[in-house]
C-alpha cells in the first residue's frame, strides 16, 4: 500500500489545502505578475473544460447507482404505503427548502455585492456561451441527461421490487412456502426462478458496488482538476477586472448559510409540530453527526453515525434503516436550497431583474428533482447548477465563479443535509408510531 501513499495528498483535508493554495495563487500571481502571468492563466482553461467533461460522463452514473440502490432497499425494507408517505413528506421539504430560498434571495439582493457577481460571471464565459435558445424550461430539463437518470432510477426500483416480489412468491411456493431467506444457495441454484433472483441480487449488488468506485474516480479527478481550474476561472476573472471583485466571494457565502440556517430552522418548527418531541434534545444527541459532517464535508461518512444516533433517540433499527437509506436518497434540503439561492441571485444579478411566479414555481420543481440526484456526488451541485442555471437565464459556465469557495459551501449543505435526515426519522418514526419517546428524553 506504501506504493499508494501519494493518494493521501488528495484526502479532503489536503484537498481544502490545495483549493486554499489555488485560490491564493489565483488572486495574488495577476495583482503581482499583471499580464506576464495571462499565458498561464488561458493554459488553466483546459482543467476548466476538463472537469466539467468529468463530471457529465460521470454524475448520470452515480445519480442512476445511488437512487436505484437507495429506493431499492427502502422498497425492501418497509411497506409501500410507509414508502410513498415518506417520499412525499421529504419532497416537500426538499421544494420548502426551494421556496423559503427566494424570498431570502429577494431581500438579500438590495444589500449584497450582485455587481461583483456579475462580474465573477462574465469572467468565467466567453461570448458564444451567452443563451441564444428560446426553449421553455420544460424543454430545457428534458434534454437533462441526470434528469433522464433519475427517472429511469425510480423506475428501475419500482419494477425490480416488483418482479422480486413475484419471483419470490414462486420460488416459496415451489419450496411449500417456506421463507425465501431460509431458502440456501444451492437449492436456489436448482430451478428457474431461483437462478433468477441469484442473478437479480447480483445486479443490485453490481449497483451498489459501481457507486463508490464511480464516486471515489470522480473525487480523485476533481481533487486534481479543482486547484488548477480555480487558478484558470478566477486567476482570469482577477487579470481582467482586478483584485475587487474578490468581496463579492463574502457576500455569496453569507447568503448561503444564512439560507442554510434558515431551512434548519424550519426543520425544527416541523420536527415539533408533526411530532412532538423536543428538537433541542435531538440536536444534542446529534452534535457530533453534525460536527463530522461540517469536518468530512461527506454524507456518505456520516450516515453510519447518523444511523446509530436515531437508533439511541428511540427510533426502531429496522426503520432506522429504512428512512435513512430513502432519506440519504432523496432528502436532499442543504442541496435544494443552495440551489434554489444561487440561480435566483444569480439570475438578478446577471439579468438585472427577479424572476417571474412562473419560472420560480419551475426552478422549485428542478431543484428539488435535482437535489435528488446529486446525492452523493462530490461537487455534486456544481453538476447540477450546469442545468439549472441556463433556466434562469445564466450561462452554465458561472458554476466556476462559485467553484474557489464550494468546498467550504460544500460543508454547509453536507451539515443541512445530515440535519434533515436526523429530523426527518425522527419525525416518519413518530408519525408511524415507531419512536420510544422515554429514549429521546435520557441524557446523552
Amino acid at each position: 500500500m506504501k506504493k499508494f501513499a501519494f493518494l493521501r495528498f488528495l484526502s479532503p483535508a489536503y484537498l481544502l489545502w490545495h483549493i486554499c493554495i489555488a485560490f491564493f495563487l489565483a488572486i495574488s500571481l495577476p495583482v503581482v505578475l499583471g499580464e506576464t502571468i495571462r499565458p498561464f492563466i488561458d493554459t488553466m482553461q483546459i482543467p476548466k473544460e476538463l472537469f466539467t467533461l468529468v463530471v457529465k460522463v460521470l454524475a448520470p452514473v452515480i445519480a442512476f447507482s445511488a437512487l436505484y440502490t437507495g429506493i431499492l432497499k427502502s422498497l425492501r425494507s418497509g411497506s409501500r404505503k410507509s414508502f410513498f408517505h415518506s417520499v412525499i413528506f421529504y419532497l416537500v421539504m426538499c421544494s420548502a427548502a426551494v421556496a423559503i430560498a427566494f424570498p431570502i434571495g429577494y431581500v438579500a439582493s438590495s444589500s449584497i455585492d450582485t455587481d461583483g457577481i456579475r462580474l465573477l460571471i462574465e469572467g468565467n464565459i466567453s461570448s458564444n456561451a451567452l443563451p441564444t435558445s428560446s426553449e421553455s424550461t420544460f424543454d430545457k430539463l428534458s434534454h437533462s441527461t441526470i434528469l433522464w437518470a433519475v427517472f429511469m432510477a425510480v423506475l428501475f426500483a419500482f419494477v425490480t421490487d416488483s418482479k422480486y416480489r413475484e419471483y419470490t412468491e414462486k420460488l416459496e411456493k415451489k419450496y411449500d412456502g417456506r421463507k425465501a431467506d431460509t431458502i440456501s444457495f444451492d437449492e436456489k441454484q436448482r430451478c428457474d426462478v431461483g437462478r433468477i433472483l441469484i442473478s437479480a441480487d447480483s445486479f443490485v449488488l453490481f449497483f451498489e458496488w459501481m457507486r463508490p468506485v464511480a464516486i471515489q474516480v470522480l473525487y480523485l479527478l476533481v481533487a486534481v482538476l479543482s486547484p488548477w481550474a480555480i487558478m484558470g476561472s478566477l486567476g482570469g476573472v482577477v487579470l481582467k477586472y482586478g483584485f475587487g471583485v474578490i468581496t463579492a466571494y463574502g457576500d455569496i457565502i453569507l447568503l448561503v448559510f444564512g439560507a442554510l440556517a434558515c431551512q434548519a430552522v424550519f426543520l425544527m418548527f416541523v420536527t415539533r409540530a408533526l411530532a412532538n418531541v423536543s428538537v433541542w434534545q435531538i440536536f444534542i444527541r446529534s452534535r457530533r453527526t453534525l460536527i463530522m459532517a461540517f469536518s468530512t464535508s461527506s454524507s456518505k461518512a456520516c450516515l453510519p453515525s447518523a444511523m446509530d444516533e436515531v437508533e439511541k433517540m428511540g427510533v426502531g433499527r429496522r426503520f432506522v434503516d429504512y428512512q435513512i437509506a430513502l432519506g440519504s436518497s432523496i432528502n436532499m434540503d442543504g442541496t435544494a436550497i443552495y440551489m434554489g439561492i444561487i440561480a435566483f441571485v444569480f439570475s438578478y444579478a446577471w439579468l438585472g431583474y427577479h424572476l417571474d411566479i412562473a419560472t420560480m414555481i419551475q426552478l422549485v420543481f428542478a431543484c428539488t428533482v435535482f437535489a435528488i440526484g446529486a446525492a452523493g456526488i462530490p461537487s455534486g451541485s456544481l453538476v447540477f447548477l450546469t442545468t439549472i442555471l441556463p433556466m434562469v437565464g445564466v450561462p452554465a459556465a458561472a458554476i466556476f465563479a462559485l467553484q474557489p469557495i464550494d468546498a467550504i459551501l460544500d460543508r454547509g449543505r453536507t451539515v443541512l443535509n445530515i440535519w434533515g435526515d436526523i429530523t426527518g426519522a425522527v419525525t416518519r418514526a413518530a408519525m408511524e408510531g415507531e419512536l420510544d419517546r422515554s429514549q429521546l428524553q435520557k441524557k446523552s
